[in-house]
């Protein structure tokens, strides 16, 4: 049995045309320009011709089924991918492009909001490629830890003034990279000066003011920064949640080691959401995958930020 997919469609289509143009084609020339003349019986010269003629057009619907079936598969193939993307059962075959748009945009509608996924995350990584909706992500999860009293710093070498507010702490707008160094050095200083507090009584852990830590374009900062950077990696996922201490990490790249965990896969796994940003087609949606466990969820993205749709 002959099992009809996109490849037997398109041998199929390949041996239809083959035939047609090599075979069929030739044959009613010459029978047109040698045998017609030399038979006087009409009837007998419309039997050869439609004898000929029928598998021609045959052959030919046959090349137009073969084509539609190939387009059809790559359209319900195509549904499928977006519906196991998205945690939903395979749906009837829509034919129009927006009608699966559309389709889309419902069920992403009804998920969770990815702001309020990654403000109850005590650490978020946070993938997206230019146009998958960063910025204003993390336009809104910079608003949202301001909501909820967190002191916020953001590292951001491509900063520039009025790209955050005003309450935001600000480090290495311009690409001062030095400045960065030093404000991640304090960090760690500062986490250490917290665990001394709690392990003498000082504080007991939920007394410490929170901190949320942003940093943007990670990629630039394991060249720039070197080994400090990788340091101030390992005690921020190791140590920084019983000291009020909280991270969101940003990068265009899927690839961890251009962030800094090359070779700390096990650190890299700690990390309780992995958030993917993505694009597909007109719709954009987010994709979470919470530590080392193999769950993930569809999450909504925010609407345009308005003060970030002020600088453009």
């Amino acid at each position: 049995m002959i099992v009809l997919n996109t490849k037997t469609a398109r041998k199929f289509l390949t041996a239809s045309l083959i035939f047609f143009c090599f075979v069929t084609v030739p044959i009613v020339v010459y029978i047109d320009n040698h045998c017609y003349e030399a038979v006087d019986n009409v009837f007998i010269n419309n039997c050869i011709i439609w004898l000929i003629s029928i598998p021609a057009i045959t052959i030919f619907i046959l090349i137009i089924t073969a084509i539609s079936y190939d387009i059809i598969y790559k359209k319900r193939k195509r549904l499928i991918e977006i519906n196991n993307e998205l945690g939903v059962k395979p749906q009837k075959i829509i034919k129009k492009t927006k009608k699966i748009d559309e389709e889309k945009e419902k069920v992403i509608a009804q998920k969770r909001s990815i702001v309020d996924v990654a403000a109850n995350s005590q650490q978020v990584y946070l993938v997206g490629s230019q146009g998958a909706g960063k910025t204003n992500t993390l336009g809104w999860l910079v608003d949202k830890a301001l909501l909820i009293e967190e002191n916020v710093y953001m590292i951001d070498p491509h900063g520039f003034p009025g790209k955050w507010p005003e309450s935001v702490i600000v480090v290495g707008t311009g690409k001062d990279y030095d400045s960065i160094h030093l404000q991640l050095n304090q960090f760690v200083n500062e986490i250490e000066l917290r665990f001394r507090q709690l392990s003498n009584g000082e504080r007991r852990e939920g007394d410490f003011s929170l901190i949320r830590i942003f940093i943007d374009e990670a990629t630039l900062l394991p060249r720039e920064i070197g080994e400090d950077y990788i340091t101030f990696l390992k005690v921020l996922c190791t140590e920084s949640r019983k000291v009020g201490f909280r991270f969101t990490m940003c990068t265009h790249s899927k690839r961890t080691d251009s962030t800094g965990f090359k070779g700390m896969n096990d650190l890299f796994e700690q990390i309780h959401a992995k958030i993917y940003l993505k694009k597909q087609d007109n719709t954009r949606f987010a994709i979470v995958e919470y530590g080392d466990s193999e769950d993930k969820e569809v999450c909504k993205l925010p609407p345009l930020h308005e003060r970030l749709e002020s600088l453009k």
